[in-house]
């Protein structure tokens, strides 16, 4: 198999301290003029990233907020693959003066106010889910993961998931993938066509990364 896709996580793998390094950039510059779609995959919130790496051209594509938003920099379009955060959540955090930075889908916050958080979820009876990582703890939607976003953005490409590859910081078990609509498929028709006129010439290698995507989770109720 021939390496189409790049999938790529952000702090830890590709950048230290939010910084992304010049060298780093350099390489995936020389892969996307290779021929190879380079997809930016993390926990972050869009806006946080888009503030500490920029306008976010260096990639073909993005996948945010644990698999729960998709952003094609080139075009601007942004989809959400996941329910939004319920209003009636947020009032309840801020009624408890819970700290929280609210993305599309998501929320990030200390890993600390976990069980408060739970407590939370399970007074409102709502269908989400923690999500840890180091010493923050995002709440988002069940069945939503790095791995099922990246899968609906390989196929928004219609590319195959079998010819992605990537590297990621270490990451526990995954979730289940969304399921594509029309839509997401017209995108990305669009998508790749754009990227096909930057690009004459494909030269890859084979691979097979997708489903090492994942995140650790935390069921409330």
């Amino acid at each position: 198999m021939k390496l189409l896709v790049t999938a790529l996580d952000y702090d830890g793998t590709i950048a230290r301290g939010d910084v992304l390094d010049p060298s780093v950039r350099k390489a995936i510059a020389a892969a996307r003029t290779g021929g190879i779609v380079v997809l930016l995959v993390t926990g972050r919130i869009l806006t946080e990233l888009q503030r500490v790496a920029g306008d976010l051209h260096f990639v073909d594509g993005v996948i945010a907020e644990n698999g729960a938003v998709m952003h094609f920099p080139e075009s601007g379009r942004t989809s959400t693959l996941a329910p939004t955060v319920p209003d009636g959540f947020l009032v309840e955090l801020r009624r408890r003066r819970i700290p929280f930075t609210a993305g599309q889908c998501l929320i990030d916050v200390d890993a600390n106010e976990a069980p408060r958080l739970l407590d939370v979820i399970r007074t409102l009876e709502l269908p989400l889910v923690l999500i840890f990582n180091g010493g923050r703890v995002m709440v988002a939607a069940q069945g939503v993961s790095k791995a099922s976003g990246l899968r609906v953005a390989v196929e928004t490409l219609r590319l195959s998931a079998r010819n992605v590859g990537g590297r990621r910081r270490r990451e526990r078990s995954g979730a289940p993938a969304n399921r594509r609509s029309r839509r997401r498929r017209r995108m990305g028709q669009q998508e790749l066509a754009g990227q096909r006129r930057r690009r004459s010439q494909r030269q890859r290698t084979s691979g097979d990364w997708l489903n090492t995507f994942g995140g650790t989770t935390s069921r409330a109720g």
